[in-house]
Order: structure tokens, then C-alpha cells, then sequence
């Protein structure tokens, strides 16, 4: 999803709200009306959105790295740049680090230097259980914390929370994610990608992949994947194809043409995907 900001108030639709595809169907009536969206990676003209709702905005939220968009990147200019702006205008700014967070050991934040108010984790810090987690300022952190305060209306409640056995398979795994592995799954994720591009160069192909460390997303078109409005040129007919190819060959994937590398995988497990993303792409019929 693209980077939105809550607000307190109803506002007019951005320009970017009104891509094809930013806003599902299926929501509340007054919903899409409370938020304003962002451009990912458009640090202008986001700055001149949050400049123009500076009275409305409570928060920005935004993902690292757009998951189930695509695996986009943010750049790190776009990140620094809604660091500032919403700093100069009082607003907050929330994290998501749950696809992100292995990529290094202090999360995308870490690696990209940006400090946010509020970070939500999930999925990795659950050791394969279901576990999520949210963190930021010691002072927004008080208002939830009946031990300071036991009148707090601002209650934080959860049905996962407290489990004994999530809770020791979320730590276990946070400890196994170390440096070292950290390591070990960007440079996997970086061979994967880089034998992406050199497939589809190769080919004389319009087959794009993005992604950070440990995650990647394939594409189909000759326009570069930088955000929303770009991820939707990609050719989806294409990239089903592609990942229904890979499953006949043993690979399973997101059908969306989503993938990670995990740290058991080796150089020999990157070379058999690229072998048969280079199959897949032959047998398409779509390269000469």
C-alpha cells in the first residue's frame, strides 16, 4: 500500500489516491476520505502534500519496503525527507518494519538511519508463530502503560499477547538473527537479484526484479519499478505464467511474484531458482 497519514478530518482526494488500483474496494464508507496518500519515493511532491494538510495530519505511516505492493525500496532521500518534513509540521511517523525488520539487526530503520516515533514488527519476531509487536517513544509508549499510569484510558489489548510458547520462539528467533545471518541473506538476496537482471538482459526481456536484502519481486514491463504507479505496468498474465512454471519445477513462491531468501539457503538454492526463472522465461515463448 502506499504511504498513508491519518487525519483527523475529512480531505480531498491527492492525485495519488486516484491511481489505479491505490485504493481497494471494500472499505468503510468515509474511509478513504480520512487518510491522504503519498507518493512512494516522490519526495517533492509528498513535502508538498504534507505541507498543504499540516493542520490535518496525526501520522505517516510507511513501509520500508512496499511488501505486498511489489518489494519496492524506499530510497533512502524519500525516508530522510519524511523525517524532516513531518518533524517541522509535529506529526509522527510509524514504521512498518514487519516485512522489513531482517534486514538488519536493528531493522530497515538501522540500516537506513531514520528514527521513527512508532515501529510495528511482525512475522519474523514470531519464529514461524503468530506474534506481532509495536515499540517507539518512552513518552507515546506511557500512554498504554497501566503501570504508570493504571487509569489510562488508552489500553493496549491483545489475544496473542503473553502466549509462553510464541513468546520463546519469537526470542529464539531474534537471537538466531544475527549479524552474521544478516549478512548471509542480503548477499543471497543480492546474488538472486543481480542474476534477475542478468537473465532478463540476456533475453532482451522486459523482466525486472526490485527488492532489499532478503526479499525480491519479479515484474514484467520495460518501465523501472520505483512505486505504485510503475508496479502496476507490469504485465500480471505474464508473471502468473512465470510463477506457475516454477511450481511444475519444484520452486514455490508468492503468485504474485513475491519471494524471500530464508537463512537456511545457500548459493547452490539461488543458482537452482535463477536456473529455472531462465527456463521459465525461455519456454514462455515471449523471447526470441
Amino acid at each position: 500500500m502506499a504511504t498513508t497519514a491519518p487525519t483527523t478530518c475529512r480531505s480531498s482526494p491527492t492525485a495519488a489516491s486516484r491511481i489505479r488500483g491505490a485504493v481497494p474496494p471494500g472499505l468503510i464508507p468515509g474511509v478513504e476520505d480520512a487518510v491522504v496518500l503519498l507518493p512512494y519515493n516522490h519526495s517533492d511532491e509528498s513535502e508538498q502534500i504534507l505541507d498543504r494538510h499540516a493542520d490535518e495530519i496525526a501520522a505517516v505511516i510507511v513501509e520500508p519496503i512496499l511488501g505486498g505492493t511489489g518489494m519496492i525500496p524506499a530510497t533512502p532521500e524519500f525516508l530522510a525527507r519524511l523525517r524532516e518534513v513531518t518533524r517541522r509540521h509535529g506529526m509522527l511517523v510509524v514504521l512498518d518494519e514487519v516485512v522489513s525488520f531482517p534486514m538488519d539487526v536493528h531493522g530497515a530503520q538501522g540500516h537506513f538511519g531514520i528514527e521513527p516515533d512508532l515501529t510495528t514488527l511482525g512475522k519474523a519476531i514470531g519464529g514461524g508463530l503468530p506474534l506481532a509487536a509495536y515499540g517507539g517513544r518512552a513518552d507515546i509508549m506511557a500512554l498504554v502503560d497501566p503501570v504508570l499510569d493504571p487509569m489510562t484510558q488508552m489500553r493496549h489489548a491483545t489475544t496473542l499477547g503473553g502466549i509462553p510458547a510464541t513468546l520463546a520462539a519469537g526470542l529464539a528467533q531474534v537471537r538466531a538473527l544475527t549479524p552474521e545471518v544478516h549478512d548471509h541473506l542480503n548477499r543471497l538476496g543480492e546474488r538472486l537479484r543481480q542474476g534477475v537482471r542478468d537473465i532478463g538482459r540476456r533475453h532482451h526481456a522486459p523482466l525486472q526484479v526490485t527488492g532489499f536484502a532478503h526479499v525480491f519481486g519479479i515484474h514484467w514491463t520495460p518501465t523501472p519499478v520505483v512505486d505504485l504507479e510503475t508496479v502496476l505496468t507490469s504485465d500480471k498474465a505474464v508473471t502468473n505464467l512465470l510463477t506457475t512454471s516454477l511450481y511444475n519445477q519444484g520452486i514455490l513462491m508468492f503468485k504474485s511474484a513475491l519471494g524471500t531468501v530464508t537463512s537456511p539457503m545457500t548459493d547452490d538454492d539461488v543458482a537452482m531458482f535463477l536456473d529455472a526463472l531462465e527456463r521459465s522465461v525461455v519456454d514462455s515463448g515471449l523471447v526470441g
